[in-house]
Formats: structure tokens, sequence, C-alpha cells
């Protein structure tokens, strides 16, 4: 699991509030807003991994690749 940057500025932040302020309502404040936003953040990575991208294991799925040619050609080889 991984946390993303914006967890991290939260955290340094809220370090900066504790360290300012120094009373441990702060460090309380700041770890109650830190702990919902990672909460938050987790909620909405799972709602974004249900899309249409993902299958169930026990459900048929079809994958169509998709190529493009850059219009490059590989040595000894000719488009005839």
């Amino acid at each position: 699991m991984t946390l993303t940057g914006r967890a991290a500025l939260a955290a340094l932040a809220g370090a900066v509030v504790v360290l300012a302020v120094g009373t441990g309502l702060a460090l309380l404040v700041v770890n109650t807003v830190l702990l919902l936003a990672i909460a938050a953040d987790l909620v909405l990575a799972a709602a974004d991994s249900a899309s249409l991208t993902s299958a169930a294991f026990s459900s048929r799925s079809s994958v169509l690749p998709i190529t493009e040619n850059s219009g490059l050609s590989s040595p000894g080889l000719s488009a005839e």
C-alpha cells in the first residue's frame, strides 16, 4: 500500500502545527485530521479501482489489443 504525496504534505504541515503550538490537544487534532484524510484517500482509491477497467475472477472478460504503426520499418523488411 502506498500513501500519496498529499498524506506526506499533510503530515509535514501537522508537524509544523504541533511544533508551533506544542500542546497535547494540537497533537490530537492533527492526528485526527491525518487519520480522516488517509481514510478518505483509501476510500477514493477503492472507488477508482472498482471502475470498468477491472473484472472479477468469476466473470468473463475480453481484451482487444491496439497497436500503432509509427511508420518506421525494420531493416530488411519492405512494405509491398
